[in-house]
């Protein structure tokens, strides 16, 4: 008895299916899309509250205006240098100004008298050109006076020592008349508003955040209440942590305590990306493709593509464009070029 064996035609259910040897495609046209994705990083509060002040140049202190335990206000005065050289400097460059802007009128005069008579063909041409050297020499002179005054000026300003903000003097460390150095702490000083938080960023992800975006913060302890705050600043870790650590400026709330674990939760809007279903992608060689419906020929073209994965959807880097029709269901059957089916 002869055995039968069965004809079995296997049909691939991935999507792509056949008729008359032409396989049919599923598609749907590229478009386009505006999106937030919320990401969430873990990080610590600090408050920051203690401060080391001190003054940006060198000099014996004049002055010391408070005392410490004494509360301040933002802005307030608290000690000053010896400021009698930088009184003498400020009011010298004024003079200096002063004096070149008078040079510069008569020479201003002057160089005009010596054009017209150099037009007329009274005088040569040496003369006017000495004319305007001088002119540009006032005008030189003008500029040096006015960088001095601004040095002086920020001497002077320098010799000062402000409130930050509002808070309280915790500690003095010199006394009147003792000479400091540049940068040498004099008060250290406590604010009573600077609450911040410290959140690890990785690498790849910090370009999605921007100085003073707004964030959301919360706390395990606290799971109800959502704290606002915005993007104070970033910095780079170094290559071994690989990522930045951003530091966050929180509404002050006294629930808020320091070290307090937090989860901080920016919004990433992207607009104008391209996003794909998974199902769309298909590998050759190990790099990822796509076949897009080319409807004028009823064929399919393979197109290779560049991706990244946010939040488990696939943004398209490059490879595809907008109002091109992309196929949902590929297989390996498919060819590049391969004529297709399609409602």
């Amino acid at each position: 008895m002869k055995k039968i064996i069965p004809f079995v035609l296997l049909v691939l259910l991935s999507g792509c299916s056949e008729n008359n040897g032409i396989p049919y495609v599923y598609y749907e046209q590229i478009n386009k899309k505006n999106i937030t994705l919320n990401r969430t990083y873990y990080g610590f509060i600090d408050r920051g509250l203690d401060v080391d002040l001190s003054f940006g140049i060198s000099g014996h202190i004049k002055d010391i205006l408070i005392n410490e335990g004494e509360r301040v206000k933002k802005g307030q005065l608290l000690a000053y240098l010896d400021d009698d050289d930088y009184k003498y400097e400020i009011n010298r460059a004024d003079i200096k100004i002063k004096d070149a802007n008078i040079r510069l009128k008569r020479l201003k005069s002057y160089a005009e008298r010596v054009k017209k008579l150099y037009e007329a063909g009274g005088i040569s041409f040496n003369e006017y050109e000495n004319s305007q050297t001088e002119l540009k020499s006032g005008e030189n002179q003008i500029k040096i006076a006015a960088e001095e005054l601004n040095s002086a000026k920020k001497k002077a300003f320098f010799a000062k020592i402000f409130a930050p903000y509002d808070g309280r003097v915790l500690r003095i460390y010199k006394d009147e008349s003792n000479f400091v150095y540049q940068g040498e702490k004099v008060i250290l000083y406590q604010g009573n508003k600077m609450l911040e938080g410290r959140v690890f960023v990785p690498d790849g992800f910090i370009n999605s955040i921007k100085l003073n975006e707004p964030v959301s913060v919360k706390t395990s302890i606290f799971p109800n209440k959502t704290f606002n705050g915005i993007v104070k600043s970033t910095l780079n870790t170094g290559i071994d942590e690989g990522g930045y650590r951003v530091t966050v400026s929180i509404q002050d709330d006294e629930a808020l305590l320091d070290g307090m674990n937090i989860n901080v939760t920016f919004a990433d809007n992207l607009n104008g990306v391209i996003i794909l279903p998974k199902k769309s992608i298909i590998y050759f060689d190990n790099s990822p493709h796509v076949f897009i419906l080319n409807k004028n020929t009823s064929s399919v073209i393979l197109r290779k593509i560049d991706f990244k994965i946010l939040d488990d959807k696939i943004f398209v880097l490059k490879g595809v464009e907008e109002g091109e029709f992309i196929v949902l269901n590929p297989d390996f059957t498919l060819k590049d070029n391969q004529k297709v089916k399609y409602d």
